[in-house]
């Protein structure tokens, strides 16, 4: 065959003369002219690449059906090496396995079922898993289909109390009409987060739990930094799950009577760990006052009637203050100008005094038949905010006298 002079079929072990024996040559007699090498017969099978090799690499994959018809030699494309069946050995040249849009990297089921393009009714969550046969939670949110009400419902949240207060796979703020699982819509729910599993009544309350309106309702929840890291699927199961830097911003619940703030708060395997739970104390009913309250040593009915009776004593006493403290003369600028506020007769015209530093000159009016004393002219009284200094002398008689602030007048009788 080659004419090299050796009878092929008794003397020539290799009829075409390229160097492969006949023996392991799948081309024993094929082109001739040549020397099988890397370059020329990638596998080594003994047929010329170019010319006589429909599979070049020696994978089972012809050339014209093979994604890497000159890749990794020595092996044989099957399902478990190669999984979509298209030439290229998975643990090595293969960055798509299944061949479903999805990178490896990015794919939550890198060997999964092949043949089938992603998109919102195939791969509602687009995590690379066929809904139809592979994906056992069809929307990622932490609860498997067949025990969640909303199996393709809101995407990009992981159930926890927080969002999930049933765990039923529907996110209270956006999809769960039922927060609690009472049974009691939350617009009927006047204890719309009751604990699960309590029995309720048909206002959606357990025994002994204090209503909170007529519903509770989710507003401007904004999550800040929600980052899921180690998410692993194994068997269609998280494992190494992380929620790292989880902050909620502006968590605000409607018709509550209860606040709350998580600070710190990180998701380990579906584990709360550093969950700090602010209350607001000015939100909380009156039972939650209460219990506060007698947590600290009183109770809430004994600081009450403390309450009442301080606030009692203090109108009592500004009562009396004002009883005995006559209106402020304010249309007049000179004590002793009598004619516009006094009756002629209401005091005596002939008023008299000593100025003198060292010495008080006490002054007796004569008024209806009782005389009066007049304070001493160093005697301190009260300032009003017309400028006039009183006094009520003798202390406890309800006679109240007046004159010019930061002044040593005489001490004037005030009639009303």
């Amino acid at each position: 065959h080659d004419q090299d002079g050796c009878q092929d079929s008794v003397e020539d072990t290799d009829d075409d003369n390229d160097q492969i024996y006949d023996n392991p040559d799948a081309c024993p007699r094929g082109e001739t002219g040549w020397v099988s090498s890397p370059d020329t017969d990638l596998d080594g099978d003994g047929c010329l690449d170019g010319v006589e090799d429909d599979d070049d690499d020696g994978d089972g994959v012809d050339d014209n059906l093979d994604t890497c018809p000159t890749g990794a030699t020595g092996w044989t494309s099957s399902p478990s090496n190669d999984n979509d069946g298209d030439g290229c050995l998975d643990s090595q040249e293969d960055d798509n396995d299944d061949e479903d849009d999805f990178p490896d990297v990015d794919d939550s089921c890198p060997n999964g079922t092949v043949d089938w393009r992603s998109g919102s009714i195939t791969d509602y969550d687009g995590d690379g898993c066929y809904d139809a046969d592979e994906d056992l939670d069809d929307d990622a949110d932490g609860v498997p289909d067949t025990s969640d009400n909303c199996p393709r419902g809101v995407t990009g949240w992981r159930t926890n109390p927080t969002i999930d207060l049933d765990q039923d796979g529907c996110h209270d703020y956006n999809e769960d009409w039922d927060d609690d699982g009472d049974g009691v819509n939350d617009l009927d729910d006047t204890c719309p987060r009751t604990n699960l599993g309590l029995p309720v009544n048909t206002e959606g309350c357990a025994v002994g739990e204090v209503p909170q309106g007529s519903g509770d309702s989710g507003g401007s929840v904004t999550y800040v930094n929600n980052t899921y890291q180690n998410d692993t699927y194994v068997n269609n199961t998280y494992q190494n799950e992380t929620s790292q830097n989880d902050t909620y911003v502006n968590n605000t619940y409607s018709n509550s009577s209860t606040s709350i703030a998580y600070e710190n708060e990180t998701f380990q395997n579906m584990t709360y760990l550093n969950e700090t739970t602010v209350d607001d104390e000015s939100n909380l009913t009156p039972a939650e006052s209460s219990e506060q309250v007698s947590d600290s040593g009183f109770s809430f009915p004994l600081l009450e009637v403390v309450f009442l009776i301080l606030l009692g004593t203090l109108v009592l006493i500004q009562t009396l203050a004002f009883r005995r403290r006559p209106e402020s003369p304010s249309t007049f600028t000179d004590p002793h100008d009598h004619t516009s506020i006094f009756n002629d007769n209401s005091l005596n015209q002939e008023d008299s005094h000593e100025e003198s530093s060292t010495e008080v000159e006490e002054e007796i009016i004569e008024e209806s038949g009782v005389k009066i004393e007049s304070p001493p002219l160093d005697s301190n009284g009260t300032v009003d905010e017309s400028g006039f200094e009183w006094i009520e002398w003798p202390e406890g008689s309800g006679i109240n006298h007046y004159r010019k602030a930061e002044s040593q007048d005489v001490w004037e009788i005030w009639q009303s």
